[in-house]
């Protein structure tokens, strides 16, 4: 038998036996699909039954001009008239974006045509939407016209409309890199728990040499990150994640690069840690740090600038820019620079833990 055919077979039997595996199966794709199908349903439906925004009002006017601006708000807007106190807390809470107090003046300002109010803004990213409606009532006092609320259009760069989709889909995406570099850390501890057992000593003794093993234990990582990413974009896809929002291309493309990083990362650790236990407890929270410093859960906008910066050097940051530029910006044109990083990554961590593992001394 030629040594590519041993390590077909090498690679092949590593597949075979994960399969049979009723816990590698849950840990690879039953429980990825559970969390994934709960985090789906958290940002589904963003953009779905358009109700009026709600508006929390702190009436200290008290005058015909501060009743007027209320109901001219009420055309766009479900508004709550509340207390100063009340409209702060829920928004030190973040139970609201914004809230609007009309001043004890605001009725003197309407008449002296320079109508004044007053915005609280919480902590998050303010919607501009909503100040734009609320200059738009503030000037029909002056007019004594009716406002008109138009429905604002969100479109992504690439033209398409904005309904909540992507973050659906940038969510799951995250889940399923955090579980594909568990799984493949945790096969890259297998060639150390087979040293351990002697079962690697014994296929070495029937004439296959060490280096062919090393390089089936590479694609059966490399294979079983694949298969994986391919079982759970499906299922989830038929859970009604939609993936295919702009096409195929870009997904393939993204999950290429990223399980091929993920792979390189687990090779390259493989062959420097050489105690299974110390792989598994970084398959145990190493993907988790990750994906929380790399924008995976939640948009790196609302984080501190170092935490942003930091981030550049985390591959799970490039793995959700190539998601986004692929689906959100121009395609593949957006997605060359960080598809070049998690290639660029891949194959250093691949050739560094192959190098390490190869200085494995058998026992």
């Amino acid at each position: 038998m030629s040594a590519l055919r041993r390590i077909r077979a090498m690679a092949g039997w590593a597949l075979l036996r994960t399969a049979r595996s009723s816990g590698d199966l849950f840990w690879i794709l039953v429980l990825p699909v559970l969390v994934s199908f709960l985090v789906a349903n958290m940002l589904g439906g963003s953009g779905q039954g358009k109700s009026m925004p709600e508006l929390m009002v702190v009436n200290e006017d008290q005058t015909a001009y501060a009743s007027a601006m209320i109901e001219a708000l009420s055309t766009g807007f479900d508004v709550q008239v509340v207390e100063r106190t009340a409209a702060e807390a829920e928004l030190a809470r973040g139970n609201a974006l914004l809230a609007l107090v009309l001043p004890a003046a605001f009725g003197e300002s309407v008449e002296a045509g320079r109508p004044q109010i007053e915005l609280l803004h919480g902590r998050s990213a303010v919607k501009r939407e909503a100040e734009a409606r609320i200059r738009l009532a503030a000037q029909s006092l002056m007019t004594g016209d009716s406002p008109v609320f138009s429905d604002l259009i969100h479109e992504t760069p690439r033209g398409n409309g904005v309904n909540g989709e992507f973050e659906q889909v940038r969510g799951v995406f995250g889940v399923i890199l955090v579980f594909c570099l568990t799984a493949l850390l945790i096969r890259g501890a297998v060639i150390h728990s087979e040293r351990e057992k002697g079962s690697l000593q014994r296929i070495i003794s029937c004439g296959v040499s060490y280096w062919e093993v090393v390089v089936a234990h590479v694609m059966s990582i490399l294979l079983i990150g694949l298969l994986q990413a391919a079982i759970l974009l499906t299922v989830t896809g038929i859970l009604g994640i939609p993936w295919l929002i702009e096409g195929l291309w870009p997904l393939i493309w993204t999950v290429l690069g990223s399980v091929f990083c993920s792979a390189g990362i687990a090779v390259g650790l493989a062959g420097f840690v050489r105690k299974p236990s110390a792989l598994q407890m970084l398959a145990g929270g190493l993907p988790s740090l990750l994906a929380m410093l790399g924008g995976a859960f939640f948009p790196l906008d609302v984080a501190p600038a170092a935490v942003q910066q930091l981030a550049r050097m985390n591959p799970f940051y490039w793995s959700m820019e190539a998601l986004s530029g692929g689906m959100v910006y121009r395609g593949l044109a957006s997605q060359a620079v960080p598809l070049a990083l998690l290639f660029l990554v891949g194959v250093c961590g691949i050739v560094i833990g192959i190098q390490g593992l190869r200085r494995t001394e058998l026992t």
